[in-house]
Order: structure tokens, then sequence, then C-alpha cells
């Protein structure tokens, strides 16, 4: 991401109402909410654990709104379950406090389900551990992501991504997209920029629609499939999966053995 390393993250669906996020194991719950300006701001870090993430920009918008629900077992374990928000020059910082689970506890897990509007011209800074996350109409995002689904769609730049475990689809990029993936599928379509994957993990892989080139270094397992390519096409090395592409303007690399 322009502006925006990805090495800087290693250093440190339309919005929802939380409550639609579906039934939970019994426990205590509590209201987390902020709202924060942005004058002057435009970067965003999000440093959130376990829960459900909800993102959409919006224009026109000066300010930060995130509606959150802490949720634990007991009144006392839900105290410690906080959201803090600072400001770091030009860069707002959004932290979900989440202890960790105890030994031997029983009944909810600590989480924190947050849904933010934020401005869609700031640029996006994200560590997330587990859980559903999902971004819209947003500026260029560098995220390392734990174990959960991911979906971003239309993004006004760029998109990193360091991915565990979990499907991953990724949409209307106007800029390019750059993923290293632990294991689970992987979508992506309608990409302005190139595509590039140093490694790929266990899942299908799927893209449409790709203006730039597509780099795939390792692909451990499963199939590949890519139809509408404006570049060249190559992938270094494939384990178990077939390998089958269409509509491609540019060179074709990819193992012999693999080609259809």
């Amino acid at each position: 991401m322009r502006g925006v390393p990805i090495h800087w993250i290693l250093s440190v669906a339309v919005l929802m109402p939380v409550g639609a996020c579906g039934l939970r194991s019994s426990g205590v719950t509590a209201e987390r909410n902020s709202i924060v300006s942005t004058a002057g701001a435009t970067v965003l870090k999000l440093d959130v654990g376990s829960g459900y993430l909800r993102v959409r920009g919006e224009q026109g918008t000066d300010k930060i709104t995130i509606l959150g629900v802490g949720r634990a077992a007991t009144q006392e374990a839900l105290a410690a379950v906080t959201l803090t928000t600072s400001r770091l020059g030009d860069t707002v910082v959004v932290v979900c406090n989440i202890p960790a689970p105890q030994r031997g506890a029983s009944g909810q897990t600590p989480s924190l389900d947050v849904d933010l509007e934020i401005p869609s011209s700031l640029s996006l800074i994200v560590v997330d551990s587990t859980g559903e996350s999902v971004f819209r109409h947003i500026g260029p995002i560098s995220i390392v992501h734990g174990a959960g689904s991911l979906s971003i769609g239309d993004v006004a730049g760029s998109v990193d991504v360091i991915d565990g475990t979990g499907d991953m689809v990724i949409s209307s990029v106007r800029g390019s997209v750059h993923i290293i993936d632990g294991s689970g599928g992987i979508s992506l379509s309608h990409v302005s920029g190139s595509v590039s994957i140093p490694r790929a993990g266990n899942g299908e892989l799927q893209l449409e629609d790709i203006s730039g080139d597509v780099t795939i270094g390792a692909k451990r397992s499963g199939e590949v499939v890519a139809r509408g390519v404006g570049g060249n096409f190559s992938i270094t090395a494939n384990g178990n999966g077939s390998i089958e592409y269409r509509d491609v303007r540019g060179r074709v690399a990819v193992p012999v053995a693999e080609q259809h």
C-alpha cells in the first residue's frame, strides 16, 4: 500500500446491528460505543481481538462511529472487555482490549463485536485475531487476519493481507492485491491492478477479471481457476490440485503437468 507499509502492522456488508451477528453462549453483555473526530486524520489503525468486525466507509463524514457489544461469562470478566481510542498525529488508533480466557473457565469466552462507520478516504491498518471480518467502501487496507472469514469489497486503493485460516473474498479493488495465505479458499474478482500471492495454502483459489499480472508462488493444495487476466499469469509451484485458466492476454507460465 502506498504510504502504509505492511510492516507497520507487524510492529504493532453494510453496517449491521451487532445483535444481528447470531446466537451466542449464555453470559453477560454491555455496550462499548464511541465517536471519534477524524479532522486532519489520514490513517486508521485497528487492533481487535475475538469477535465480529464490520467496517463501512462513508463519504462526507469527519468522524468514526463505533458501536460495540462486549460479551463475557461474568460481570467481572466483562469489566475487562474495553474499547479505547487515541490519536497519534494523522493516525486514529482504536483498540479492543479483550482478556485471555482463564484456564478451566466455562461459559461465554470474552469477546467484543464492533461495527465502525468511517470516512471512506482513510487508509486502514488492521490487526485482527479471530472472528468474521467485513470491510466495504474503504480506502487502502493492510490487514493481518488470524482465524475466521474475511470479506473486503469496494476498495479505492491497494489491499495487503497476511491471513491465517478461513475463507477470503476480495472484490472491486481499484489497485493491486498482495496476499500471504495460510489455509482456506480465496476468491478475487474485479481487480484493476495486479495480484501477487507469494504463498497460497490449502483451499480453492478463484480469480476473475484481473486487469494486471497474476503471480502465484507456492500453492500447497486446492484447485486454481483463473478467468480473464489482462497481464501475465504465472505459478511457481503447485501441490495437489488442478490449474485452469482462460482469457489470459499475457504470457502463461505454470507447472507443465498441471496446465489445462
